[in-house]
């Protein structure tokens, strides 16, 4: 395979979060970026895919900034790029590989890969969080796979392949694996769909809770950790009900890692709950606002208001 290395600039990924790619510590997502570096050998030496599709046919909405998409589910022997899945419908733990493959005489632009779950009519980034500032070029008839293990909780890091990029946390349903790649695109993607049950939002292991009544208290490992008298690591997260929300959140995205404050808010929240704090740690609440800052959002059609205050 011949590929020549482009340098871009970081790119934050599409979706609901954005943020640096430095690995935090304790995580298993080493800043999200998916392998890309398993070949494939193309199976043909034809234009288009050798086989028909399961989801051929099927209606999807755009994804989220990009117009321009091959779909592998609607692509015929013309089809000169184009990402095929080695399984389309499969059951949860599973490890797929999805493939882009590069029939045309041309090299492709420089691209990564990026995980969308559908919801309705709408697709939800899950991962990666970003991606790092080195990507290739595909020369004409080369190809190149990533390959994703996929469960609907957590994992064992030495359970799966080294290569997969690990996602935790999955539900059934429709998901696609989109590619940087394109010929008459720039983008390529394909659908696979997880036979799961839904996930739920359940608090990270090192969450404790009190409850008042109508108020619970959450607190982390991240706040015990801190010094006695020194609150500069020491951050409170307050959730509430509102009216209105300008984004939506699926569970999916709550349960990632880079997302436990949400994850250890919403996990509290009850029929007769009016308001959950969190005591965490500073870099943890970063993820999630910024000093007096508000953010609003939607989760499991309620809308929630969360602000940060002083330890």
């Amino acid at each position: 395979m011949h590929r020549r290395p482009l340098l871009v600039g970081l790119s934050a990924a599409l979706g609901a979060f954005a943020g640096c790619n430095t690995p935090e510590e304790g995580s298993n997502e080493s800043a999200d970026e998916p392998t890309t570096g398993n070949e494939s050998a193309d199976p043909g030496n034809t234009p288009g895919p050798t086989t028909d599709s399961e989801f051929a046919g099927m209606s999807v909405p755009d994804l989220p900034g990009e117009n321009e998409v091959t779909w592998y589910h609607e692509s015929d022997e013309t089809a000169q790029g184009f990402v095929r899945p080695s399984a389309e419908r499969t059951e949860l733990p599973a490890q797929i590989d999805f493939t882009y493959h590069n029939r045309s005489e041309e090299p492709t632009s420089c691209g990564h890969w990026d995980l969308y779950k559908l919801r309705g009519d709408r697709w939800f980034h899950i991962g990666p969080l970003a991606h790092d500032g080195i990507c290739f070029n595909l020369s004409a008839g080369e190809s190149e796979t990533w390959t994703m293990a996929a469960a609907t909780g957590e994992m064992d890091d030495e359970a799966d392949d080294e290569s997969a990029e690990r996602y935790p946390y999955l539900g059934g349903g429709h998901y696609a694996a989109v590619a940087g790649y394109g010929h008459a695109t720039s983008e390529s993607a394909a659908l696979v769909e997880f036979d799961a049950p839904p996930v739920s939002v359940v608090p990270a292991d090192d969450a404790t809770s009190e409850s008042d009544g109508t108020t619970v208290t959450v607190t982390t490992d991240g706040w015990r950790a801190a010094s006695d008298g020194d609150d500069g690591d020491r951050s409170v997260l307050a959730l509430e009900r509102a009216q209105t929300a300008d984004r939506a959140l699926i569970a999916e995205q709550v349960m990632r890692w880079r997302n436990r404050g949400y994850r250890n808010l919403l996990a509290f929240v009850g029929e007769d709950t009016e308001r959950v704090v969190l005591r965490t740690d500073r870099r943890t609440a970063d993820r999630v606002v910024d000093d007096d800052e508000t953010v609003r959002f939607r989760y499991a059609d309620r809308a929630y208001r969360l602000t940060r205050g002083e330890p």
